[in-house]
């Protein structure tokens, strides 16, 4: 008798198929909230894949007064620079387990010095020694 590897069993199609129509069905349940980000000028995209979720927010300059609340929440240990007059934050949130990257225009760019003065103070205390940080 001959016994079959358990890693090489067949798969049912018909079964296949149904779960992943309905695992794309449900994404539909963050699309209207998704683009109500996106009118406001926040785009969101949520990556899943096997043994990870990433979630990618981008603000615009209507947006960018965002970033100090948004490093601070998911606790961005500080801010770097990708290039030039782009600004980048990655924090985490369910205890690690989902990547956050916030990237921006620059803030130092913006007129208002209380907006860097708050990006200043909401990132951690760690920010201004983590590599990256440019003050």
């Amino acid at each position: 008798m001959t016994i079959m590897d358990h890693r090489f069993l067949p798969v049912r199609a018909e079964g296949v198929v149904q779960d992943i129509s309905d695992l794309i069905a449900d994404s539909f349940l963050l699309a209207g909230p998704v683009d109500e980000f996106a009118g406001l000028g926040v785009q969101i995209a949520i990556v899943i894949e096997a043994g990870a979720v990433s979630a990618n927010v981008t603000l615009d300059r209507r947006t960018v007064n965002l970033l100090p609340a948004l490093a601070a929440y998911f606790g961005a240990p500080g801010l770097t620079y990708p290039e030039p007059g782009t600004a980048r934050a990655v924090g985490s949130m369910g205890e690690g387990r989902i990547s956050v990257t916030i990237t921006a225009p620059d803030p130092a760019q913006a007129t208002s010095p209380q907006l860097r003065a708050a990006i200043d103070q909401a990132l951690t205390p760690a920010a201004r020694t983590a590599p990256g940080w440019v003050a």
